[in-house]
C-alpha cells in the first residue's frame, strides 16, 4: 500500500509533526484520535506483556509510581490515564507507548534509584513524548493511512502487526525537534513538581560517561542530539528555573 504520509511529511516537514492537524485529518476530531491512540495502547501492551517481566511487586515500581504520580498531578486535566512501570532488563533504558504508559528497565533504574529528581526527568521526558503525540505520529508514518485505520476500528486488534510496531518504536530514534521538544517540557514538569530541574544534566551526562558496550542505550543515546546539544539546549531553561 502507498505510505500517504510519508509522501506527506517529506513534503510539509515540521508541519506534519506538529500533530494536531496529522490527528484531525487521519482520525477526525482530537476525541477520535485520542480513542484510537488508547486502543493502540492496548493492543500493544497486550502484546508486550507476553514478552516482558513487570516488577510490579517491587519496592522500585513503587518509586515509579510515587514520582510519577506526583507529575501527573502537575499536568492538569488530561483525559490520559499515565502509569508507569519497571520491567526487568539489563538494558539502560525508558520508553513509553501511546495511550500514557510509561516503561523504565531495571538496568536504568539501577543507575538513577537513588536519585528521585533524575528518575523524574525519565519519567517526565517519555510523558512527554506521549503528551506531544511522537509515538502516535511515528506510527502512522511507518504504516499506510488505510492500514491503521482498518486496525483502528472498534474491535480491530493488532495481532502479529503489534509485535512489528513495538520493535520499530523501540530501535527507531526520535528526531532531534521531539528529543529537544521532550526534554525541555520534562523539565518544566519536573520543576513544576518541585523536583531539581538541574537533575536533566546530571542524568544525561552520568549515562553517557557510563555508557558500556554490551548494554544497550537505545533511546537516550541512539537518536540524533548529541548528548552535548542537549545539554546545552537546557542549560538556559534551568536557569531561569532556578533563579
Amino acid at each position: 500500500m502507498e505510505k500517504i504520509f510519508e509522501k506527506l511529511g517529506r513534503s510539509l516537514g515540521s508541519v506534519i509533526n506538529k500533530g494536531k492537524w496529522f490527528y484531525q485529518s487521519a482520525f477526525g476530531s482530537e476525541k477520535e484520535a485520542l480513542q484510537a491512540e488508547l486502543r493502540v495502547s492496548r493492543d500493544l501492551v497486550r502484546k508486550l506483556k507476553n514478552e516482558i517481566k513487570i516488577l510490579d511487586q517491587s519496592a522500585g515500581q513503587m518509586t515509579l509510581e510515587r514520582i510519577g504520580n506526583s507529575l501527573v498531578e502537575q499536568l492538569g486535566e488530561t483525559k490520559r490515564e499515565f502509569r508507569f512501570y519497571l520491567i526487568e532488563s539489563r538494558d539502560v533504558n525508558g520508553f513509553a507507548l501511546p495511550g500514557g504508559l510509561v516503561f523504565v528497565t531495571s538496568g536504568l533504574f539501577q543507575k538513577i534509584k537513588n536519585n528521585d529528581d533524575e528518575i523524574a526527568f525519565v519519567l517526565g521526558h517519555e510523558m512527554s513524548h506521549i503528551n506531544f503525540h511522537h509515538l502516535m505520529n511515528r506510527i502512522i508514518a511507518n504504516y499506510s493511512i488505510q492500514t491503521i485505520t482498518r486496525l483502528l476500528r472498534p474491535g480491530g486488534t493488532f495481532g502479529a502487526l503489534a509485535s512489528e510496531i513495538i520493535s520499530t518504536l523501540l530501535r527507531s530514534g526520535f528526531s532531534q525537534e521531539n528529543e529537544f521538544e521532550a526534554d525541555k517540557a520534562a523539565v518544566l514538569l519536573m520543576s513544576r513538581a518541585n523536583f531539581n530541574p538541574s537533575a536533566s544534566l546530571s542524568l544525561l551526562q552520568k549515562l553517557q560517561s557510563s555508557n558500556e558496550p554490551h548494554l544497550q542505550f537505545h533511546h537516550y543515546f541512539s537518536t540524533h542530539p548529541p548528548v552535548e546539544a542537549r545539554v546545552q539546549a537546557l542549560t538556559p531553561l534551568i536557569r531561569r528555573k532556578l533563579t
